[in-house]
Order: structure tokens, then sequence, then C-alpha cells
């Protein structure tokens, strides 16, 4: 078959990361699966830390899968997404619920998910920002159009179980289109297309623990929010109804903030980008300490709007920082392994936030500590910034690297 376009070949990542969308889709199912089983908020609030975990997990998996081509490891991944929401379709236990629907469904969209970044970023060198950022931006979409409105819809039609088997039908149609028109580029004349770092070496460099620990600091706050945002909003005197639109806008400005990061990383560089995204979590948060109980849904809105826009901004930058620091080579495992700290603020977040809601009576203490660890995000931007103005490169770190990732610091 004749090489696509790097045009087609954009468009297939991101029909493909729509299916993806349906990672964040789990709360339309929550209350029909409730309703139908029985089962209590607890019970069923397990699937999605499930889900999650070993979504990351399956990210690591995709870089490794990507030895046997970018269409088959997609299709490897597509089809352990669509068993998983086969098997969900006929569960009767809600142990049946984790293992079809989080652990196996979640662990196929991580290996789904990983593959188009890894072949796009390839195609675009010059836009890794803006790239990342259109391919993240098609999984919130793909959330939207098959979580709120496909999925919501069929499950007033059909009831939920019947809704999990024709995702998995659909789902296995467009990634297997999909996966046929994912190409990896050839390597230039005279350069080797495997320059890069691996994984052991990546974990020895400072400069890669400085991206980790900004991308957890700022997720922290986001997943925080996420998993409490709805009772937050009551709390500050809002109606039931008002709590779910602050919700809608905050998943829009989420994938928004995917696009308009990844744009800001492109074209005013990585400490621009990183410190920007740190600066919007951190002074949201606080916004959102202050603003609600004052102006009411007006300013709850105001408040979460740029939370959601750097919660969504660290993704494409994620991507972006780990194919410019340590190559293409090894990108897929590289950046699998880097979206550890989902996995970590998952836990982290929600937990923290819980917990200190717990012991002072209101979220108001915890939205202050969020922000003061999102506002240490700000220092690894402006270190990354140096290393770049001085054109440090990996290799300096003590990591033995090709030579050429010394200008793609820069």
């Amino acid at each position: 078959m004749k090489t696509p376009s790097r045009l087609i070949i954009l468009l297939a990542g991101l029909v493909l990361c729509t299916v993806c969308g349906v990672l964040y889709a789990w709360s339309i199912f929550v209350v029909p699966l409730e309703q139908a089983f029985g089962w209590q908020r607890p019970e069923t609030s397990l699937t999605f830390t499930f889900m999650i975990t070993f979504f990351s997990l399956g990210m690591f998996a995709g870089g490794k899968l990507l030895r046997f081509g970018p269409a088959r490891a997609v299709q490897i991944g597509g089809a352990l997404l669509c068993v998983g929401l086969l098997w969900a379709s006929r569960i009767d236990s809600v142990i049946g619920l984790y293992l079809s629907y989080g652990v196996v469904s979640g662990f196929g969209i991580g290996i789904v998910n990983l593959v188009p970044a890894a072949v796009c970023l390839r195609w675009y060198p010059e836009r890794k920002g803006l790239v990342s950022g259109l391919l993240t931006m098609a999984l919130a979409l793909g959330t939207l159009l098959f979580g709120t409105v496909g999925a919501g819809w069929l499950i007033g039609k059909v009831g939920v179980s019947s809704t999990f088997m024709a995702l998995a039908v659909l789902f296995l149609g467009i990634i297997v289109l999909g996966s046929l028109f994912l190409r990896m580029p050839e390597a230039a004349p005279g350069k080797e297309e495997g320059d890069g770092v691996g994984l052991r070496d990546m974990l020895h460099t400072p400069s890669y623990w400085m991206i980790w620990g900004w991308m957890l600091t700022i997720q922290i706050g986001g997943l925080m929010l996420i998993g409490h945002i709805v009772p937050y909003a009551l709390e500050c005197g809002l109606t039931a109804a008002q709590a779910g639109l602050g919700m809608g806008v905050y998943a829009i400005a989420n994938g928004v903030g995917r696009l308009f990061f990844g744009y800001v990383h492109d074209r005013f560089g990585r400490a621009w980008g990183m410190g920007l995204d740190a600066v919007f979590m951190g002074c949201g948060l606080v916004l959102l300490a202050v603003l609600p109980s004052r102006f009411g849904m007006a300013g709850f809105l105001i408040a979460a709007v740029p939370v959601a826009l750097a919660f969504g901004g660290t993704i494409p930058q994620l991507a972006a920082l780990i194919m410019a620091f340590f190559g293409p080579r090894h990108f897929g495992v590289n950046y699998g392994f880097s979206t550890s700290p989902l996995m970590v603020a998952s836990v982290c977040g929600p937990f923290i936030g819980g917990l200190i809601r717990a012991w002072s009576g209101d979220y108001l203490v915890a939205l202050y500590v969020a922000a003061a660890i999102t506002l240490l995000g700000v220092a690894p931007a402006v270190v990354l910034r140096e290393k770049a103005h001085k054109r440090e490169s990996v290799a300096r770190e003590g990591c033995p690297s090709p030579a050429s990732l010394s200008s793609q610091n820069g």
C-alpha cells in the first residue's frame, strides 16, 4: 500500500483518538449501572480508578508494541478495548465490571491512544506541540461524541448493556479502518531514524524528572477538581443543574486547553508553555476558592475555566517535551512511561481533596493547598529554559545519546 500523505495520517490519528475519549465518558454509565444492578457509588467509582491505572500501563505497553508496526499495535489495543466492552455487556457482578471495563478496556485504550502520538509527531517535527494538542483535543471531543451524546442517547433507548455492545462494534470498525493509514516516515538521507535515548537512560537525566514533577503538580490540582467539582459547586450554593453545567464547561475548556497550550509551546517555547500552564492552574484554584461564594455561577465558571485549560494543556506539552529531549527512536516507550504522573495524581488529587475536606469541613483549604503544589511547577519551566538556552544536551547529563539531540533540546 502506498504511504498516505502526512495530512491523511494525521486525520487517521485524530479519528483514532476520538475513540479513546470513551476513557472519560465513564460518568455517563454510573447511574444506569447502579440502577440496573443495585450497586452503590463507592463500588462503581472504583471502576474509574482501575481504568486510569490500566490506561497508563497500556500507554507504556503501546510503546513496546510499536516494534510490530503502528497498525498492528493499534489493532491489538482496539481488540482489547472491544473485548472489554463486550465483556462489560455480559457482566452481573461489580468485579466483572472492574475487570472488563476498567482493566481490559482501559489497557486497550492506553495502547490505542499512544500510537497516533508516536506516529504523527514524527511526521510533524516542526509542530510537536500543536499536533499533540490536536490529538488530545480529539480525545476530549470523543468523550462528548461517544459519551454524553452517543452513549447517553443509546442508554435511554436500549439500556446500558446493549450500549456497551454497540460501542464495541462501532469502535472495532473505526479502529481497523483508521489503523490502515498509520505509517512511520522514512528516515531522512544520512540520518538514522533511530536517534534517541532509551527508557533506562532517560530515567537517569535530571531533565526527565523535572518534566515528570511539573506534570504531577498540575495534574494533582486538575484531578482534585474533577473528583470534587459537583459537591464543591453544591457547597457554594449552586443548584444541581448549575453544577452539571459547570462540569460540562470544564470538559469543553479541558479540550480547548490541549490545543491552546500546544500552540503556545510551539510558538513561544517550552518555558512559556510550561510556566503559563502552572500559573493558570494555581491562579484558577485560588479564584475557585474566592469567586463562587461572591459571584455564584458566574464566579464558578470564571475560576473553573483556567483550571480546565491548564489541566488539558499538560498532555500535549508532555508529548512534545519527551520527543524534543529524548528523541523519536524510543518515543513510544518513553512517552507511555511518562504518563505515570496521571496515574499517581488520579489517586493523590481526589484523595487529598477529600481528606482535607473531611478535616477542615470545606474545600477551601484543599484548593489553596493544591494551588501551592501547582505553583511548584513554575521552577522546572525556568530550569529547562536555561538548559535550552545553554544548548545542554542529554549527553551532557551523563546519558549516551546521539549528537543530534543537542539541536532538539534547543
